[in-house]
């Protein structure tokens, strides 16, 4: 019974029950009341307190768990998959690569992450590809898929079938971009020699 009304109904019955009893004694009856009706209240708050932090600590396991089960995945993803990929900052520096990508590209990785998106643009990318990706880097584009060539280590063009994607931060802010970029040089080939003939 820690609610305020209970305390005011309470002290009412206990003036009307105490009338005529000796100052001294309602005085003391009053105070038990009020120390008893205080330490429920406290006991109250610290039970409601704890129940709280609790739920709190919970939620933040379960939080915790589902995103290192989500990181997992991903890095399961990225490590063990064929198509090449990388994940870049938004002003175009590479973080991380595969090992898919350094293959494809005949860089290691130390190599491949030493240098900035810029160095793979190929003079073949139109100016409208080129807006493209500055729409995703602004954030004003989630997605983009395109065919494009880069250059292998060697010199030789290798052509891609690749999709960035715009990652935001929790403020909504674009934070990076990953790329998943497939080799396709064999059927870019073909496809010209078909045209060709």
């Amino acid at each position: 019974f820690t609610q305020p009304e209970t305390l005011e109904h309470t002290i009412a019955v206990l003036a009307e029950q105490f009338a005529g009893a000796p100052a001294k004694r309602v005085a003391e009856i009053q105070g038990a009341l009020a120390a008893g009706y205080a330490q429920a209240l406290r006991d109250r708050v610290l039970d409601e307190q704890e129940e709280i932090r609790t739920a709190a600590l919970w939620a933040r396991a379960r939080a915790e768990e589902a995103r290192w089960s989500s990181e997992a995945r991903f890095r399961a993803v990225f490590v063990g998959t064929a198509l090449g990929m990388a994940i870049s900052t938004v002003d175009g520096n590479l973080i991380e690569v595969n090992q898919a990508m350094s293959e494809m590209l005949g860089y290691t990785e130390e190599e491949l992450l030493n240098r900035h998106a810029s160095a793979f643009i190929h003079p073949e990318d139109s100016d409208e590809l080129r807006e493209q990706y500055a729409e995703i880097i602004d954030g004003r584009r989630e997605h983009l898929r395109m065919e494009k060539p880069y250059f292998h280590k060697d010199g030789h063009a290798v052509w891609t079938d690749i999709t960035l994607s715009l990652i935001r931060d929790q403020a909504d802010r674009p934070r990076f971009v990953v790329g998943m970029i497939e080799d396709i040089t064999d059927r870019y080939l073909l496809q010209t020699r078909l045209r060709h003939q």
